[in-house]
């Protein structure tokens, strides 16, 4: 049975891990600098693909495949680097470039692609 990544307790738990780890990083001032500076670059690829397919089935009904293509994969997740590692740091201080974040990104992008992006997607 095919179904959407955010109805798999994957996703969810990797949708959990970017919250706690933005909850530790800014409400409780904790920081491990290698967890701060790559694990966002790495789940947000996951979180917001989960988010665009269920967005499109929501709009698009039985009209659109359910699972999204490898290449759309690859499309998202070179715009959601592209917008991280280019247009926020020219909106913000706050963010830097850093090569190594799409290293990051695109890690993201496959685990996507592996654990959510099947027809089975249950456990």
């Amino acid at each position: 049975m095919k179904r959407l990544a955010v109805y798999s307790k994957r996703y969810w738990l990797f949708v959990g891990l970017f919250i706690l780890h933005q909850i530790l990083q800014y409400g409780f001032k904790l920081s491990v600098p290698i967890v701060d500076s790559y694990l966002d670059p790495l789940l947000a690829p996951i979180v917001l693909l989960g988010a665009w397919q269920f967005e499109r089935k929501w709009l698009f009904g039985k009209k659109i495949a359910l699972l999204l293509h490898p290449a759309e994969i690859i499309a998202m997740t070179i715009y959601v680097a592209s917008v991280g590692e280019f247009l926020f740091p020219l909106l913000s201080a706050k963010f830097h470039f850093d090569p190594y974040d799409f290293f990051a990104y695109g890690l993201g992008g496959l685990l996507y692609q592996v654990l959510l992006n099947t027809p089975n997607n249950a456990q």
